[in-house]
């Protein structure tokens, strides 16, 4: 609690800006932004083409802005925005930042492996025939399909224990129309 007392007790000046505190957020969402207005342009803004020096020209700008605007590419940027700036807020040497990042990369890291599991399960459930022998069994009750995936994501649940690992696999078992 002191040391949350002590955040709330700054003086504004000792603050980041607020255009400076969203960047990390911001930046990536426009990058993305960018990537997918260049492929709306292509397929149906002619005058954007035009505008940026023809087909050649917006061709070799897109593929730049393609890059950047990888989700990927454009999360990694947004943190290392928000690194640089607790660094240069926090006047934090490397050492102390790998220090205070170490344990919330641990507990990322474990939910992310708990969710790739998860998908991987549910992947195999929905290769082995299940969605198939739900299809066959359903078929002659006129059962409504929001009332199915909530019953096969409940059976799954209670067989697995895993709320993320039912809710993937029940997408992926009722895709197909009954």
């Amino acid at each position: 609690l002191t040391e949350l007392q002590a955040i709330v007790d700054k003086q504004e000046s000792e603050l980041p800006p607020f255009m400076l505190s969203i960047l990390p957020v911001l930046l990536p969402v426009l990058m993305i932004a960018a990537a997918s207005f260049m492929g709306l342009a292509q397929t149906s803004l002619p005058s954007v083409v035009s505008l940026l020096g023809g087909v050649d020209s917006f061709t070799a700008i897109k593929k730049y802005i393609d890059f950047i605007g990888n989700k990927n590419v454009a999360m990694l940027t947004g943190t290392a925005v928000a690194i640089y700036i607790l660094i240069s807020q926090k006047k934090l040497g490397l050492h102390k930042v790998s220090d205070a990042m170490g344990p919330p990369l641990e507990t990322a890291g474990v939910i992310i492996l708990i969710t790739a599991a998860g998908g991987a399960f549910g992947a195999m459930i929905r290769h082995s025939g299940v969605g198939d022998v739900i299809k066959a069994i359903a078929e002659g009750y006129g059962i409504n399909y929001v009332l199915l995936a909530w019953i096969v994501a409940a059976v799954i649940r209670v067989a697995q224990g895993s709320g993320t690992v039912a809710m993937i696999t029940a997408a992926g078992t009722t895709q197909k129309p009954l």
